[in-house]
């Protein structure tokens, strides 16, 4: 009686289960992407800027080379390698121009000696950098006739 009821339970469970439909969904979700331009590009350095001794600056120089650039630059002490000034050159020279970026007394200590390091970067949004920056040396000294004064290179 057992083996007939399981059977006939099992059988009702079967018949239920066939008879549940299948369920099914489509939906559409429809949208306009918006944003800003896509781009790409690759920030190429500057060549290895020149460095002079112009009375009391050293005047280190090099050509822009792309109208979408401008050079961020920091002053590094050498021996320490603290930033004692940061700034933006060339925004406005043209592409192809010279620009120019004199290294005062003003911040420097005398006698000692530091590091001007310059990177390419793009200079709307968004801000993308060389992957290398250029290094030039200059020493601040101290000349008696002149007073303070900065040198291109280390002693």
């Amino acid at each position: 009686m057992r083996a007939v009821l399981a059977s006939g339970v099992a059988a009702g469970l079967l018949a239920l289960l066939g008879a549940v439909p299948g369920t099914s969904a489509a939906f559409t979700d429809e949208t306009a992407a918006t944003g800003g331009a896509l781009g790409a590009h690759t920030v190429v350095s500057q060549a290895q800027p020149t460095c002079t001794d112009v009375l009391t600056v050293a005047r280190i120089q090099w050509v822009k080379t792309d109208v979408r650039y401008d050079y961020a630059y920091a002053v590094r002490h050498t021996a320490t390698g603290v930033v004692v000034a940061t700034g933006t050159a060339g925004t406005a020279t043209p592409a192809g121009g010279m620009v120019t970026l004199d290294v005062a007394p003003g911040l420097l200590s005398g006698g000692q000696q530091y590091d001007v390091e310059v990177r390419a970067r793009l200079a709307l949004r968004p801000t993308w950098v060389a992957a290398t920056a250029t290094v030039t040396p200059v020493r601040h000294a101290g000349v008696l006739v002149v007073g303070l004064a900065v040198r291109c290179g280390h002693v």
